[in-house]
């Protein structure tokens, strides 16, 4: 209960702490997965993926078959999060109703489009793009108003450096421009890469929300 409480509160943490607690002091192994599956949990809220597919693998008591088919769900959402989509997707077609076809069908396109996404927002191409065409990496992953900015802003550099040649030397010129360009055009396709990424992991996620909802189906449990 006290894990619960804490699981409620989202602290983590904590919530792991007094499941593992419970787990140990379990006179009934018939809910010992479940306990396990709730401390998987926590790990995957916590962004512990490692430590959640130790606690996985770890596990090796029987389960009936609603809690194998937590298992597989968690195994599925764990690999994901680890980027190893082929055993997250074999686990996932596991959780599935094989009588489904159109379920099952559905996680396989899911599946194919997370190769699409990672080709679309692909941070070292947004980054490449950046360095060559300030703020072009930044509009190519969507972000528009950054991407706009960052042209804006080298472009600017670029001419007020070319404007103070005509009063002051180039070296002086170069001098005062150089920190202000080094600083915005290096921030530019490193920020390039960071929205890229971002948005590649927000579409993915989006992915695995859609299969989640698809798998607790009560036509698939």
């Amino acid at each position: 209960m006290l894990a619960d409480c804490y699981f409620e509160k989202a602290s983590y943490e904590d919530a792991y702490y007094y499941y593992d607690l419970a787990a140990v002091q379990a006179e009934n192994d018939s809910v010992l997965p479940e306990i396990v599956a709730r401390k998987v949990t926590c790990r995957l809220f916590d962004h512990q993926y490692q430590e959640a597919l130790i606690d996985l693998l770890s596990f090796s008591k029987n389960r009936n078959g609603r809690q194998q088919w937590q298992f597989d769900m968690l195994f599925g959402i764990t690999y994901f999060y680890l980027g190893d989509y082929h055993a997250s997707e074999q686990y996932f077609l596991k959780s599935a109703d094989s009588s489904q076809f159109q379920q099952v069908t559905n996680l396989n396109n899911d599946f194919r489009q997370i190769r699409h996404i990672e080709k679309r927002y692909n941070p070292a191409t947004s980054r490449v793009m950046s360095i060559i065409i300030p703020g072009s990496g930044q509009i190519w992953a969507g972000d528009y108003r950054n991407g706009v900015n960052s042209l804006l802003l080298i472009t600017g550099l670029l001419s007020a450096s070319v404007a103070l040649t005509g009063t002051l030397s180039i070296f002086d010129s170069f001098v005062i421009v150089a920190p202000w360009f080094q600083r915005y055009y290096m921030g530019g396709y490193q920020k390039a890469y960071e929205i890229t990424n971002t948005r590649q992991q927000s579409e993915k996620n989006k992915i695995l929300a859609h299969m989640v909802h698809l798998l607790n189906q009560p036509a698939i449990r």
